[in-house]
């Protein structure tokens, strides 16, 4: 054997070895053979060739959501961003310039964030004649940029836009060939962004908490854009979040087994539930109400099914811009993140909501916590308490 044969076949095996080092499990699916080609039937160029397999349950691995060494879990919940609200104006520009800002020196004072949640309207699609795929990416680029793990759920202004790319399932489609670890929802029940995402021990594959999201809908656009268009490539469009969500929210959760499930489950969607008016009206809350509560005009009773299953200990939602209040109703925090974006109406300090989950080992439990992040730094662990009052005129109907 040649001598520059054997050079490169000591280099595959320093390879491989390396491979086996990193814990890269491969397979190989033909021996090594060395190809001789003759070449003008003078020339000997050999070759040394060999197929690789990376195993896909490695990768899929790779991708899993897990708690630290610590036990800690942490997520930012960025919503209502609003990127390309003045696609064409300086302002628009500076707008986003802003929010990006905001997203950043939220994950600065964070420091180790192991998921961004993106709860809807991360674009104003209705004022995008453009690219909107463009707008989509400058949204999302924090995450990509930084290599946080994220994921996104729709609001009622993603998919408006006139771009021929403009649908929940383009938009969706785009986010996942980005690198998000959102999933497209099953194409039998309406909404696009309807999945759950899982996230495991530091040290081993048992499931710990899980999140659900939830495409709430369009909203009051009544399932049309401004092209006329559904949600894209055969989705069902909605307008609120309906019982056939509702039914897959409950097949999906028997898929678990009864003893190993899940010992902390959060739901996060954009448009607020009709209970948000219930709890703040009657309940103690904390935080504010400065927008009313423009909630889902149908109530097709998921609330209901969260407290008959009893899994749910967080619902965050985003969609009004002036409300961040948090409270207890039949055992679940519901709770709003904060206005993270220049985009969309008021000028609220902009901020996030925070939320920790810890797991015991010892005690075989999840605990969280929750808090808000401004953009200037400051966390406010402890927000203002408000007690229902009797000259209080109590919020019936959802607002527009």
């Amino acid at each position: 054997m040649k001598y520059s044969q054997n050079v490169k076949i000591i280099k595959i095996i320093s390879l491989i070895t390396v491979m086996i080092f990193l814990n890269l499990f491969v397979q190989i699916t033909d021996s090594l053979s060395i190809i001789k080609n003759n070449n003008n039937n003078n020339n000997n160029n050999n070759h040394i060739t060999i197929k690789i397999n990376i195993d896909k349950d490695n990768n899929e691995n790779k991708n899993k959501l897990r708690f630290n060494k610590n036990n800690k879990f942490k997520i930012i919940q960025f919503t209502d961003l609003h990127f390309g609200e003045g696609e064409n104006e300086a302002w628009g520009k500076e707008q986003d310039i802003n929010s990006t800002a905001v997203m950043n020196k939220i994950i600065d004072k964070e420091g180790n964030v192991d998921l961004i949640l993106f709860t809807g309207d991360l674009i104003t699609g209705n004022n995008i004649n453009g690219n909107v795929s463009k707008y989509w990416e400058n949204a999302i680029n924090v995450a990509k940029t930084r290599n946080i793990p994220w994921a996104i759920t729709f609001g009622n202004h993603d998919d408006l836009s006139s771009n021929d790319n403009g649908t929940r399932y383009d938009l969706i489609s785009l986010d996942i060939k980005l690198g998000s670890l959102s999933k497209l929802g099953p194409i039998s029940i309406p909404g696009v962004s309807n999945y759950n995402l899982n996230i495991y021990g530091n040290e081993n594959d048992r499931i710990l908490s899980t999140l659900w999201l939830f495409d709430s809908g369009d909203g009051e656009n009544d399932c049309k854009n401004q092209r006329n268009r559904e949600f894209g490539n055969g989705y069902q469009c909605n307008t609120f979040i309906t019982k056939e969500q509702i039914q897959w929210y409950e097949n999906e959760t028997l898929k678990y087994e009864n003893d190993k499930l899940p010992l902390w489950e959060g739901a996060f969607f954009h448009i607020p539930l009709q209970e948000y008016m219930l709890v703040w009206n009657y309940g103690v809350c904390f935080g504010f109400n400065n927008d009313s509560i423009a909630c889902q005009k149908t109530n097709e009773g998921l609330f209901k099914k969260f407290v008959e299953i009893g899994r749910i200990r967080m619902i965050s939602v985003g969609h009004n811009h002036g409300n961040d209040f948090c409270s207890i109703f039949d055992n679940i925090k519901m709770c709003y993140g904060r206005h993270s974006g220049y985009g969309g109406y008021g000028t609220w300090e902009r901020g996030a909501r925070v939320i920790e989950l810890t797991h015991n080992p010892i005690k075989n439990k999840v605990t969280s916590i929750t808090y808000i992040t401004f953009e200037t730094g400051q966390q406010l662990f402890n927000q203002p308490r408000h007690f229902p009052n009797s000259t209080q005129i109590p919020q019936t109907k959802c607002t527009d």
